[in-house]
C-alpha cells in the first residue's frame, strides 16, 4: 500500500519542492541526517528489494569521496591537524566536507524518492494545462531512461548468445558497440512511433480533454499549507537567524533558541511524514487482514 504516493500530484510537488529546497541550502548535519533517515525509510517502504542496499552503498561511496576530497582542495580553518607534503589539513575543512557530503546525500535520497513517486501520468497531469509539450518531454525522459536500460540488456544478451555460437573471439567492446547501435535504432523508431501516436490522439490541442483519477482532498490541502508555511519559515530563519553551521575560520554552532528548536521539530515532522504515512497504512492493512 503506497498511501503517500496516492496523494494529489500538486501536494506531492509542493512537498518534494519544500524538502529538496530546504535540504539543498542546509549546512547543518543534524538536519541533513534527519532528512537522510526519513528519505531512506520512505524509499525502503516503496521498493523493498536489493536495489535499496545498492543505493545505500552508493551514498556511502559518494559521502566518503566528498569528505576526503574537500581537505585536499580547501586548506581553510585555524585548527591544523597534520601536513601532507607541506600542505595543511585542517579540522574545519574535514568537518565541512562531511557536512557537505551529508547535504548532498540528503538531496540525492529525496530526488530518488521523487523519481519513484512522481510518475509520468502525474507529470503529464501537472503540465497538461500549462505546458503540455514540456510535460510530455519530462514524462518521456523519466520513462525513457529505464526503458533504454532494460532494452540495452535485452539486446546485449541476444548479441552475446549469437556471438557465442558463431565467433567467440569477438571482444566485449565490439559487442557493446553493436548493442548500442541497435539500441539507438530502436530508440529513434520508438520516439517516432510515440510522436505519431500522441499526435493522432490530439495531445496538445487547445480543447482536448483528458481523463485522470486524481482528486483533491482535505489531506492534500493540509500538506500544501504545512509545507508552504514551513518553507517560508525556513527562509525567515535563514534571513534573520543562523540555523547553519559556520565552518571557517572556526566552527560556530547555530544559536539554540526557541526559533531553532521549532524549526527542528517542523523539519522532523516534514521528513518523517511519508514514512509514517506508509507505516500507518501497512499496520492498518495487517490489522484488517487479521480480523477477517
Amino acid at each position: 500500500m503506497k498511501l503517500f504516493s496516492g496523494l494529489h500530484p500538486i501536494a506531492l510537488i509542493v512537498f518534494f519542492s519544500a524538502v529538496i529546497g530546504i535540504s539543498m541550502f542546509t549546512m547543518n548535519p543534524i538536519l541533513s541526517i534527519t532528512a537522510i533517515a526519513g528519505g531512506l525509510i520512505f524509499k525502503f517502504m516503496l521498493v523493498r528489494d536489493l536495489s535499496f542496499i545498492k543505493e545505500i552503498l552508493c551514498y556511502l561511496i559518494i559521502g566518503l569521496v566528498v569528505t576526503i576530497t574537500n581537505p585536499i582542495f580547501s586548506h581553510n580553518g585555524k585548527t591544523v591537524l597534520f601536513f601532507v607534503n607541506d600542505t595543511p589539513v585542517t579540522k574545519e575543512s574535514i568537518i565541512y566536507g562531511g557536512c557537505a557530503a551529508l547535504m548532498l546525500i540528503s538531496v540525492l535520497c529525496w530526488f530518488s524518492c521523487f523519481s519513484y513517486v512522481i510518475t509520468s501520468d502525474k507529470i503529464i497531469y501537472l503540465f497538461s494545462g500549462i505546458a503540455p509539450v514540456l510535460g510530455l518531454v519530462i514524462s518521456s525522459s523519466l520513462k525513457f531512461v529505464p526503458a533504454m536500460k532494460k532494452k540495452y540488456h535485452e539486446i546485449y544478451s541476444v548479441q552475446k548468445n549469437l556471438i557465442n555460437e558463431n565467433s567467440k573471439n569477438l571482444s566485449k567492446l565490439l559487442l557493446a558497440v553493436k548493442s548500442f547501435s541497435s539500441l539507438v535504432t530502436w530508440a529513434i523508431e520508438h520516439t517516432a512511433d510515440t510522436s505519431s501516436s500522441m499526435s493522432s490522439r490530439g495531445y496538445g490541442l487547445k480543447n482536448r480533454t483528458s481523463f485522470n483519477l486524481f482528486r483533491f482532498r482535505f489531506n492534500d490541502c493540509l500538506i500544501i499549507f504545512f509545507d508552504t508555511a514551513s518553507f517560508i519559515y525556513f527562509i525567515f530563519m535563514i534571513r534573520y537567524e543562523n540555523i547553519n553551521f559556520i565552518f571557517y575560520p572556526e566552527i560556530i554552532y547555530p544559536k539554540k533558541n526557541i526559533g531553532y528548536l521549532i524549526f527542528c521539530i517542523i523539519w522532523l515532522l516534514i521528513v518523517s511524514m511519508p514514512a509514517f504515512t506508509e507505516i500507518k497504512g501497512e499496520v492498518k492493512w495487517k490489522l484488517l487482514r487479521s480480523g477477517i
